[in-house]
């Protein structure tokens, strides 16, 4: 799993590739803190468009960060999603505690 934090205006893009599950969520984590402590990020974006998986551990990890990100003043939400992450979402009742796109 690859995690991949780039800025555009205001908005932080954490592009995630592959397999989001238990071994790899400590690489989320670090991306995601990166996007956190930059006082210029007021929305991050989590694209989904390469990401073939995604475990509990991972979606538990999730919302831990849209927690994180509540707290700290910043939108989360989550984009380009396949059939599979959003059944894996939508099975989770993930889907309603994030924004769309």
């Amino acid at each position: 799993m690859l995690s991949m934090l780039h800025v555009e205006g205001g908005t932080g893009w954490l592009r995630l590739s592959g397999r989001l599950e238990w071994d790899t969520v400590s690489q989320f984590n670090r991306a995601a803190a990166a996007a956190l402590a930059n006082p210029g990020i007021r929305e991050v974006v989590i694209d989904f468009s390469e990401v073939q998986f995604v475990d509990s551990v991972a979606m538990g990890g999730l919302i831990s960060y849209r927690e994180r990100c509540e707290k700290a003043g910043k939108t989360l939400r989550r984009s380009n999603y396949g059939a599979p992450i959003r059944k894996a979402f939508v099975t989770a009742n993930l889907h309603k505690l994030f924004r769309l796109d």
